[in-house]
């Protein structure tokens, strides 16, 4: 196929430039081989552009592009077309090109799944994005603006539902789409008159969908199904918000409510597409365990399965046949129907990232999280293998021995194509016939009674799914309320307890089994929902679905029982202590030798508890790794920090030998959270302030950061060689940390705020020379995927780079001369603000004195006329109404007002002002940095110490929220929980002495501000 494919290529292309680009340069011949033999319709697609080989050769290409990238690239190509066929043709050549690009990166494996399904999408929503401007453009003219009832104008919103919503679109998907518009009305009128707002948008959305599916000599852009707007085909195309609100109230069916588990979204209005979010939300994660759910989804599978099974495809269809993609998505999405409704961190669109947060949260135990994970990567690969070849929307493995050798063999699987289909065939049949027992473990035993017993998983627990009452305490009660009962291996009864039964710890039945405290006991040792807590206290004692407990473990529990109730009801917050430590034994499984631990070390049980009622994402460090807590019991690791040298030391074993590539980035992610738990605990503990907590994390994230760069440069070094100048001399390069990375104030959840500066200009010395500053930006495109990508093990670290010199389009690293030339020429005063925090976190000594003093120069060389701290303000103002959003009832830590950043910004503000005079301004930690302007007289001493203070206690909060697993993290609700539990982590004796707290300090911080900035 690569050769046939080759000699058409060269039949419409100059051969002789055709062969000495093959011949000059190193990434040609494995790129273009690569294509034409694995995909009939990308080599198409060159053959009709064969200038697009350039493009692809030239080193800003390959890489990942953002979605405002590929948005300014298509709107760049179709601005001198005014025409619909012009510009429908122009959009059709940039969609093919990107494929070009996405598909060759996939193939070479430069990308992996979750990158290559998020380009698609973003590519996809882009394309939609400009449909919607070209649609919206020409019905203004007709009809003019639309408007609602009071007068003010109103838009259309594009929600984007199944894989488009994910962000994981395959490359020959259907797009799935509905859209909805603020709110009924009329339009001002045009040349057409006037017509109401829903004639209009229909226009509208009618004419987005012949824009994008028509046919044109470029092809198609995209299929549209609309099918999953309400009534389907039946139904209008579009619909005012009401009138979804409507439907979804008196109407939807619950396979309406699964497919909204996807919705995003895609283009158009954001503020009537925030509106459809929020009604989605309410709509899908309901409180409660729903009943319907299981046999819901189970009976849509089953419906499924009779239509494969009539064609004779259940085996071999990748997607929906036995063990396929639809199998592990519906698991998935009824876990999160079940239990998304308590539990936000289980809204997530995405498959992947889904599967990684059921696992974190204990809802799949470890091993099988991480077996779902990659089967879906394994099936989504096959379903783009199959689908590259011809852009076909097939699903169904080749019958013939040879076309399913060439499909092996386009997967990665290496070997002549019989022995290749052999390998395939056996490694999908194991992955397949996993997946479809994990399947049929939860939704069979999700229909079974109490006493069934299937594969060795008791049906007790996973039948009392749908059948447990509201995790909000509903007080409604199935047969397995707290627990099943007495069956085979079961110790629990859950039998309701007279008022006068004991609270000091579990009683005991006639058969010495456990019997669960009465709801009246709890509520009277403190537990202000005790019908949940009864609920938590059965599953502590049986696991949760799909975690089950063997017999032989009941007895180490029944040990650990009192002693943990105990701990429980001396917390501060017993509640969430018991929520938490439910979520970690439940993860932690039948591990006999973790609760014998718990059971024979009470300080470490009581520590346990004590952190639990502090932070979720604690209890998420301990699900991913229960084997940390054995090390937590050693004291000394806990009384002092360790040294920058320590925690390099402790991150360095991911460079031990026998490691791969993808091992070597699970084991970093795994250390990283063992320190960062050792951390945590040592803050909520009281062992360390606020300030030490961020020093350490900092510290901590250094060494990952540096480990993860040796990692990310050894395979471009052994491909690209080392750059050097012209002098053969080594070009080393910086990294250079912003934000709370450079202010060393980084906490649980922090991204790393980073860009890269090299040297001088230069090429590599390798078999595959380029540029060295596309090896280093190649460099940092990987390191940020090294960090922040999420495997199995979890995330490192995410890293931002948006603040980097020249941001959107750019490279992602620049030399020293082009760091100047670029704030000198473009940059702005907030580009120029957030350098006050710049800090040299890595790299070559020598060249970080000249970064140091090139940014000292940008920084603090001119000082900033106070006339301009208006623009400062401006931009603050801004912040505070779009990211706040602040209102009677939310607060927002960060951006709202008297915040975090009021005191950042106030501080930034002056530091530009007198930096350039006074040494002891320029600190990039905002507490040193107002000690110092104090010490300039820049501010006055008490001033700096009540912002200090008031910064320290924001930091706090902000801590908490993040700990306690707030979402969105910074945001506070007054009228929910949160400010009772963050109360409670920080000391307080009230909801109301802490609020009181917040807001004196907020009114004290505002005040500052406003005298500082005027």
């Amino acid at each position: 196929m690569a050769l046939n494919n080759l000699e058409r290529h060269a039949a419409v292309v100059d051969r002789s430039v055709l062969y000495s680009t093959l011949a000059q340069h190193p990434g040609a011949l494995p790129l273009l081989v690569r294509v034409l033999g694995s995909s009939q319709f990308l080599t198409d697609a060159l053959r009709r552009r064969p200038q697009a080989l350039a493009w692809l050769l030239e080193p800003a290409t390959m890489r990942v592009w953002l979605p405002e990238d590929l948005a300014a690239e298509l709107a760049q190509a179709l601005a001198p077309f005014e025409t619909r066929e012009a510009r429908m043709r122009g959009l059709r050549r940039v969609k093919y090109r990107h494929l070009l690009r996405i598909g060759a990166r996939d193939l070479l494996g430069d990308a992996d799944l979750a990158v290559t399904t998020a380009e698609l999408a973003h590519l996809a929503d882009a394309c939609l994005a400009e449909a919607l401007a070209f649609a919206e453009s020409a019905a203004r003219v007709a009809y003019g603006a639309p408007r609602d009832a009071t007068g003010t104008e109103t838009g259309v919103a594009v929600i984007a539902m199944g894989k488009l919503g994910g962000e994981e679109l395959n490359y020959s998907s259907d797009i799935d789409l509905m859209f909805v518009y603020g709110a009924d009305g009329e339009t001002t009128g045009g040349r057409g008159g006037r017509v109401v707002n829903g004639e209009y948008f229909a226009r509208v959305c009618r004419e987005l969908v012949a824009f994008l599916e028509e046919v044109t000599d470029e092809g198609y852009a995209f299929r549209v199904d609309l099918r999953l707007r309400p009534e389907g085909r039946m139904g209008a195309v579009v619909l005012a918000l009401d009138r979804y609100r409507d439907y979804y109230r008196e109407r939807a069916e619950l396979w309406e409510r699964q497919a909204l588990v996807k919705a995003r979204v895609a283009a158009g209005d954001a503020r009537v597409g925030a509106g459809f979010m929020e009604l989605a939300r309410e709509v899908v994660y309901r409180p409660g365990l729903d009943a319907r759910i299981l046999p819901a989804v189970r009976a849509m599978k089953a419906q499924i399965d009779r239509a494969l099974g009539e064609k004779g495809d259940a085996a071999t269809n990748v997607k929906l046949g036995r063990g396929g993609i639809r199998e592990i998505e519906f698991l998935v999405q009824a876990l999160q129907l079940l239990y998304g409704g308590d539990d936000a961190w289980l809204r997530e669109r995405n498959t992947l990232k889904a599967i990684f947060r059921l696992t974190e949260r204990g809802y799949l135990a470890p091993d099988l999280g991480r077996m779902l994970s990659e089967a879906y990567v394994h099936l989504r690969t096959v379903e783009h293998r199959l689908q590259i070849l011809h852009e076909f929307q097939t699903h169904t493995l080749p019958s013939a021995p040879l076309e399913l050798g060439r499909l092996a063999r386009r997967v990665g699987l290496v070997g002549p194509p019989a022995s290749a289909a052999r390998a395939f065939r056996a490694r999908h049949r194991r992955i397949t016939e996993a997946v479809h027992r994990a399947f049929r473990a939860f939704f069979v035993a999700g229909s079974a009674r109490p006493g069934d017993s299937v594969g060795g998983l008791s049906k007790a627990r996973l039948g009392s799914v749908p059948l447990t009452p509201s995790r909000r305490g509903s007080g409604r009660r199935g047969p397995a309320v707290g627990g099943p009962s007495k069956g085979r291996g079961g110790s629990v009864v859950a039998g309701s307890a007279r008022p006068g039964d004991s609270v000091g710890g579990p009683s005991k039945g006639r058969g010495g089994f456990v019997r669960l405290p009465s709801v009246m006991a709890l509520r009277a040792t403190g537990f202000a929902d005790p019908d949940r807590a009864r609920h938590n206290l059965g599953r502590i004692l049986e696991g949760r679905p799909l975690v089950p407990y063997p017999g032989q473990l009941h007895a180490a529990l029944e040990r650990l029982y009192p002693m943990l109730l105990d701990a429980l009801w001396k917390s501060p917050d017993p509640d969430a202590a018991l929520n938490q430590v439910e979520r970690f034994l439940s993860a932690a499984g039948p591990r006999a030798g973790l609760i014998e631990l718990l059971a024979d070390r009470a300080e470490l049980l009581t520590g346990l508890v004590r952190v639990c009622a502090g932070g979720d994402l604690l209890t998420q460090l301990l699900i991913a790794q229960p084997e940390l807590l054995a090390s937590l019991a050693a004291p000394e690791r806990l009384l002092r920090p360790k040294s920058k040298p320590a925690y390099r030391a402790a991150v360095g074993q991911v460079f031990g030998p026998g490691l791969g590539p993808g091992e070597r980035r699970d084991q970093l992610r795994r250390l990283k959270q063992a320190e960062e738990l050792t951390i945590v605990w040592r803050y909520l503990g009281g062992v360390t302030t606020v300030d030490g907590y961020a020093r350490e994390m900092t510290a901590l994230a250094e060494a990952v950061l540096a480990a993860g760069w040796l990692l990310t440069l050894e395979p471009l070094v052994a491909r690209h060689g080392v750059p050097r100048d012209a002098e053969g001399r080594f070009i080393p390069a910086v990294v250079v940390g912003l934000g709370k990375l450079g202010g060393r104030e980084l906490c649980t959840g922090s991204d790393l705020d980073l860009f890269v500066v090299t040297a001088d200009e230069g090429r590599t010395d390798g078999g595959d020379p380029i540029d060295a500053s596309w090896f280093y930006s190649l460099a940092v495109e990987r390191l940020a995927g090294a960090l922040g990508d999420i495997t199995a093990a979890g995330v490192a670290f995410p890293v931002d780079l948006r603040l980097r010199p020249g941001s959107k389009g750019s490279g992602f690293a620049s030399s020293v001369a082009a760091l100047e030339r670029y704030y000198a020429e473009y940059g702005d005063l907030w580009e120029r603000q957030t350098l006050t925090r710049a800090r040299l976190v890595l790299g070559d000594p020598g060249l970080a004195r000249r970064v140091r003093a090139a940014l000292r120069g940008i920084v603090f060389g001119t000082p900033l006329p106070r006339a301009q701290l208006k623009e400062i303000g401006e931009v603050r103002k801004r912040m505070e109404v779009e990211l706040g959003r602040e209102t009677r009832g939310r607060w927002h830590v960060k951006y709202g007002r008297g915040g975090l950043v009021d005191v950042e910004f106030l501080t930034q503000a002056l530091q530009l002002v007198h930096g350039r005079d006074h040494v002891d301004a320029r600190a990039p930690a905002t507490v040193a940095a107002l000690h110092g302007l104090a010490r300039a007289g820049a501010l006055a001493p008490e001033t700096a110490h009540r912002l200090a203070d008031a910064y320290r206690f924001l930091r706090r909060v902000s801590a908490a929220l993040r700990l306690l697993g707030a979402r969105p993290s910074d945001s506070l609700e007054l009228a929910g929980p949160m400010p009772a539990r963050v109360a409670s982590a920080l000391g307080f004796p009230s909801r109301a002495a802490f609020l009181d707290a917040y807001g004196a300090r907020r009114d004290a911080v505002r005040a500052a501000y406003l005298e500082a900035m005027t």
